[in-house]
């Protein structure tokens, strides 16, 4: 593969990486939304029962309430962090691609002129004539006339 094709391939890998994780971090807000929704209905429920029970709302009863409370918070930030760290991945697996193919695409790059360069100097260049770089000190290009016409 050229050089170029290489570098190509980074920067296409590091943009698919960046949608996976664009999609991944969606998918993070969402589950983070379900958790919360599920977590707000668990607490209806709870709250409900007890009043039905007919048991104050205070001491053990409260208690269970708020560690409820707490335990949906958590579990919605665990799910959202849980994708975030997916999202991360993603990102920096993109740039690691993006990084891979640049490097190998330039030192490919430079070995294909260095084997052109080689070659030039080996005495095989494909222009006749002598090498520009191969006229002496002193000598002189011809003047170039330019005419004008009248």
């Amino acid at each position: 593969m050229s050089g170029v094709g290489t570098i190509i391939q980074g920067i296409q890998a590091n943009a698919l990486a960046k949608e996976q994780a664009r999609s991944v971090k969606a998918q993070g807000r969402e589950a983070e939304k379900i958790s919360r929704r599920e977590g707000k209905a668990l607490k209806g429920v709870q709250r409900t029962l007890t009043a039905a029970s007919g048991i104050a709302r205070e001491g053990t009863v409260l208690d269970v309430l708020a560690q409820t409370a707490e335990d949906v918070e958590l579990n919605a930030l665990r799910a959202k962090f849980g994708f975030e760290l997916k999202e991360q991945g993603l990102l920096i697996a993109g740039k690691q691609a993006l990084i891979s193919g640049i490097g190998k695409g330039v030192t490919s790059i430079i070995g294909q002129v260095a084997s052109f360069g080689a070659i030039g100097n080996a005495g095989g260049s494909s222009t006749p004539g002598p090498s520009p770089l191969s006229i002496g000190e002193g000598t002189r290009l011809p003047a170039q006339r330019f005419e004008t016409r009248v």
